[in-house]
């Protein structure tokens, strides 16, 4: 296992620490939360690392040409297993997003893995589309807004109102960056999806 894909195997671990500091946090619907600051400061420590290793992983992985088919694999169910729970733990945990709004990044993100794999059994590689990145971005950046928001809260006491709000809109975005994504994706690669047999 080279250092690139060590680095992808420890961001599998970042969804689950994650689970474990928001539900700490205590957040309930329509009250705020009874966890302490430090809560969201390690939620907001996890997300750091689980974004830089999977920047750096990459890098690594380019750099030192260590590119590998398993490796590729492994780095996007890593963004996807971290990604997808930090938007349910908003979700379940902290009814801060309503769950119309996850599911269609869980869509997305399961619509993307079938073609993928459908077209790599045909040999047919699909061409990955800026709206799936800029969608990905949105993805990435919703937890840490969110996070930041909460310790906000604690620093300057304002309505917890405003933090559902900023999540409220975040998921929005990616919710419908996710719908636009998936349309992309099946139209900017309708060539090589008519070529896989029925």
């Amino acid at each position: 296992m080279n250092l690139a894909v060590k680095l992808t195997a420890v961001r599998l671990l970042m969804g689950p620490l994650f689970f474990l500091t928001f539900v700490g946090y205590g957040i309930r619907e329509g009250a705020e939360p009874t966890g302490s600051v430090w809560h969201p400061i390690a939620a907001l420590l996890v997300l750091i690392v689980s974004e830089v290793s999977d920047w750096l992983d990459g890098w690594i992985a380019r750099r030192r040409e260590l590119v590998t088919e398993a490796g590729a694999l492994m780095d996007g169910f890593a963004d996807s297993l971290a990604r997808l729970t930090f938007l349910t733990c908003f979700w379940f945990f902290g009814r801060l997003v309503p769950p119309w709004m996850v599911l269609l990044a869980y869509y997305h993100d399961a619509l993307g893995f079938f073609l993928r794999n459908l077209a790599r059994g045909q040999e047919l590689k699909l061409v990955r589309r800026l709206s799936g990145r800029i969608m990905e971005g949105l993805l990435a950046a919703i937890a840490p807004v969110v996070v930041g928001a909460m310790l906000m809260w604690h620093a300057f006491n304002f309505s917890w109102n405003v933090v559902e709000g900023i999540a409220w809109w975040g998921a929005l975005a990616v919710g419908l960056s996710a719908v636009c994504a998936a349309v992309d994706y099946i139209i900017g690669n309708a060539s090589a999806l008519r070529r896989i047999p029925c």
